[in-house]
């Protein structure tokens, strides 16, 4: 097809001419000689130097507009062109219509390479993505940061807690201490939280509330179950508004442990010495 455009074009070269020299577009000269491309007549006169309105090697005002329209409508208006085309070969300075940046191109690479990417486009997202990947990465390491002081600053104040000095739940001294000041207050509060577990396990049984430590001492006539030896109500002291108890101090004893499934109810109590009542602990005598 190209070697046909050629002997249609060598063999009006005198027309082309004239028509050139009349200021007839490419378009104008192509359409007269039934070619279809008019970048062949452009070409054809860019390297047979056929002189054309202002001078040798120059455009005229018809061809410069069909190179503007012809680059508009392949862009899709993305890009029109500002000046420089004398051959499809040569370099020519285009604008892109949505940043305002201005590049060059070769006509040939407008016309065959789409779609047509501004190169002023592409720099800018990239400037873009870079600065939002920037930020993005400062602000990782801001709430890194952060949530470290956030830490630190727990750390301190649990560390101004922990030495501050506060009362005793046991004792009463102050110490600095987490809890308890020493470890025999520890282990009484762990007893005493057990104790509490135990009675709350004998207020959901069924149990008799009538039980109690002078109507058991009435039944089984004041004597230990346990050793069979009496028990003395008298054993006691008063200290500090505390009452304090002897080992021979009459105490409620189940005969079945509830730890091990016994009722308090008067069939599994017995009258016990208070010492004997601390040996058994849960065990079950015959």
């Amino acid at each position: 097809m190209a070697k046909a455009f050629a002997k249609i074009l060598k063999e009006n070269d005198s027309k082309i001419r004239m028509m050139k020299a009349a200021g007839c577009s490419s378009y104008e000269i192509a359409d007269v000689l039934g070619i279809v491309s008019p970048d062949s007549v452009r070409h054809y006169c860019s390297i047979h130097q056929i002189k054309l309105e202002g001078g040798r090697g120059s455009l005229n005002k018809n061809d410069q507009a069909d190179v503007a329209v012809k680059i508009k409508e392949l862009s899709n208006g993305l890009l029109e062109y500002v000046s420089g085309y004398v051959t499809k070969d040569s370099q020519i300075l285009v604008r892109c219509t949505e940043c305002g940046g201005e590049f060059e191109r070769t006509y040939h690479h407008l016309t065959t390479h789409q779609p047509i990417v501004c190169p002023c486009c592409v720099e800018a997202k990239r400037r873009k993505a870079k600065a939002q990947a920037e930020y993005e990465r400062e602000e990782r390491l801001r709430l890194i940061a952060q949530h470290k002081a956030e830490k630190e600053a727990e750390a301190e104040r649990k560390r101004l807690e922990r030495e501050t000095p506060h009362a005793c739940p046991v004792c009463g001294s102050m110490t600095t201490r987490p809890i308890y000041c020493s470890d025999a207050c520890a282990i009484k509060a762990n007893d005493k939280a057990k104790e509490n577990k135990r009675r709350a396990k004998i207020q959901n049984a069924m149990v008799d509330k009538d039980i109690t430590v002078k109507g058991l001492f009435i039944r089984d006539m004041g004597l230990c179950k346990i050793c069979g030896k009496p028990c003395d109500e008298q054993d006691f002291v008063i200290k500090d508004g505390v009452k304090i108890c002897g080992n021979d101090y009459p105490s409620i004893d189940h005969i079945i442990p509830l730890a091990r499934g016994g009722l308090h109810s008067w069939d599994n109590v017995q009258l016990a010495h208070r010492i004997c009542n601390s040996k058994k602990r849960d065990h079950i005598y015959g």
